[in-house]
């Protein structure tokens, strides 16, 4: 790892660094996947969110809406509206919508609904 270039936390380091070393178990015991230093997670994670952006980017177009589901986790997207008023790129917004697999996540079981 002596060479390898991590991202720079600027935010939230410590709570990441905490979800990165919960991530690096999670992937020993439920895939079978041994990283050896949880550092090189949150850049793997970058990486990968930053190519699915540039993904969609390349999928734009005006008049149409563009999404990918992220393994039921959430729907990143970019969505097209016609605005007179702005400027070419402003017509595009990007987005995120929750999963069902984050729903189920975050349900509590426990709580009643009403």
């Amino acid at each position: 790892m002596a060479n390898a270039k991590l991202i720079e936390i600027r935010e939230n380091e410590k709570e990441i660094l905490k979800v990165a070393e919960r991530a690096q178990k999670f992937l020993d015991s439920e895939n079978n996947i041994v990283i050896s230093h949880a550092q090189v997670i949150p850049t793997i994670a970058y990486a990968f969110m930053r190519e699915m952006i540039n993904f969609l980017n390349e999928q734009k177009a005006p008049g149409s809406d563009v999404e990918v589901n992220v393994m039921g986790l959430f729907d990143m997207g970019i969505s097209y509206r016609e605005n007179e008023d702005a400027e070419k790129e402003g017509n595009f917004t990007p987005f995120l919508r929750p999963g069902q697999e984050f729903k189920l996540l975050v349900k509590d079981d426990a709580e009643t609904e009403e």
